[in-house]
C-alpha cells in the first residue's frame, strides 16, 4: 500500500501496541506494566506528514507528542498494509512538541 496523501496540518504517528492482559496480575504489577508502556510514548515515529504541516516535520523522525493531546484529541485510523490492518495515530502538527536528534 502506498501511504495516503495527508492534507492540512495533520500527522500520522506510529503508536506502540498496548499489550493485552491475558492473565490476572496484582495491582502493583499492573501499575508497573502501565508505567513501562507510557515510557514508550515519549518517543514516537512519524509515519506520514500533511501537506500544510510544519515543514520541519519529516517522515521517519522521532518526536515527542504532547501527552494531553494523546489523551484528549488523538484518533486511531486503520490502514491495510501488506494485507494486515495497522492503526496509526492522527494528531495535529502543533501537538508535536519536540523532535529527537
Amino acid at each position: 500500500m502506498n501511504k495516503p496523501k495527508v492534507l492540512g496540518k495533520f500527522v500520522y504517528i506510529d503508536m506502540p501496541e498496548k499489550p493485552e492482559m491475558k492473565i490476572q496480575v496484582d495491582e502493583n504489577t499492573r501499575e508497573a506494566l502501565e508505567k513501562e508502556f507510557l515510557k514508550k510514548l515519549d518517543k514516537l515515529q512519524i509515519w506520514a506528514v500533511g501537506d500544510a504541516a510544519n515543514p520541519k516535520l519529516k517522515e521517519g523522525q522521532w518526536v515527542l507528542v504532547n501527552p494531553e493531546a494523546l489523551a484528549r484529541t488523538m484518533r486511531m485510523v486503520p490502514f491495510i498494509i501488506n494485507g494486515k490492518e495497522v492503526r496509526k495515530a492522527l494528531v495535529l502538527d502543533y501537538d508535536i512538541v519536540h523532535i529527537w536528534p
